[in-house]
Parts: C-alpha cells; structure tokens; sequence
C-alpha cells in the first residue's frame, strides 16, 4: 500500500488557531469602527437636540395681552405676524405652516439669506405673508431652524403653535 500523509494534528491545531486569530482581528476591527461611528453619530444628534430644547424658543409678540398674530382673507390668504427670539441662539430660519379650511400650506423664510438672523430678544415682524388659496387658518405653527456646526437643523419640538383665537387683522386694530 501506498503510504498517505496528512497535515499532522499539531499542524492541524496551530493552523486553526491563527485562522481564528485573523478571523477574530477583522471581526473586532469592523466592529470598532462601527461603534466609533454610532457612537459620533448620536453624539451629533443628542447635542443638537440638547440645543433645541434647551437654547431654542419663540413668542409671539403681545400687546395689552393681544398676540400679534391676524390673517385677511378674500381671494388667497395674507398671514401677519411678529414674533420674538425668547432663547439663547440665534434664529437663522422660520418654517411657517399654515393649515387652512383649504389647503395647507408651508413656506421657508431664510433670515440668514436676508442678513436678518433672528438674535436673542429681538424680533421678527412680517407683514402681508402670501400664502394662496387656503381659507381661514385653523392652525399657525412656526418652527425655528438653527446652526449646529455649519449646518442648518430644524427644530420642531420647540415649534411655536397657535390654533385658537386667530383673528382678523382688522378685529386686530
């Protein structure tokens, strides 16, 4: 008979080994940069959050306990309004939502575009705000966008809302 030779059973054993070993370091390698990754990605995410419910906040502007706040209708719907930076960042946009017996309907207002960020205890008055054919506004709901490291980030839980006594800017005065 033909003698057969094999990989002896220490040889067998050290080659198992070292593949477990490389098999092992990619494993721990893939994992490490996956949790570095997880990791930064909510630390971004909980610091801007952090920031928007603690350094971000809107008023509207009252007067004699009058927010300033009206709308007219005839053909489309103009939205007047003034609003004050109650927080400690500054505003750099408005996403204005308007929800009508129509339509609604939401417009981004750029106040970085405009030279106009929205510093802390100022305020922001906009007048004659076209906003089309949605009827009498049910709901005004104006949410705050701020900077976080170079990048615009809204912040809806700190959304300003107003759905009760929203009056004409004539009973206004």
């Amino acid at each position: 008979m033909k003698s057969k030779r094999g990989v002896s059973p220490l040889i067998a054993t050290v080659l198992l080994i070292a593949f477990a070993v490389a098999l092992g370091a990619v494993v721990m390698n893939w994992g490490r940069t996956y949790v570095e990754d997880t990791a930064a990605f909510a630390r971004e995410k909980s610091d801007t959050e952090i920031k928007c419910s603690s350094d971000v906040k809107l008023a509207f502007l009252e007067v004699r306990n009058v927010k300033r706040l009206c709308y007219s209708y005839t053909t489309t719907t103009k939205l007047n309004f003034t609003v004050e930076n109650t927080g400690k960042l500054d505003v750099v946009g408005l996403a204005v939502t308007v929800v009508g017996a129509k339509d609604i309907n939401t417009t981004l207002i750029d106040l970085k575009a405009q030279n106009n960020s929205l510093k802390r205890a100022r305020f922001y008055k906009n007048e004659s705000f076209e906003l089309g054919d949605l009827g009498i506004p049910d709901q005004i709901r104006i949410v705050p966008e701020i900077e976080v490291e170079g990048n615009r980030v809204s912040c809806p839980a700190t959304a300003l809302v107003e759905d009760t006594c929203i009056k004409t800017c004539d009973q206004l005065g």
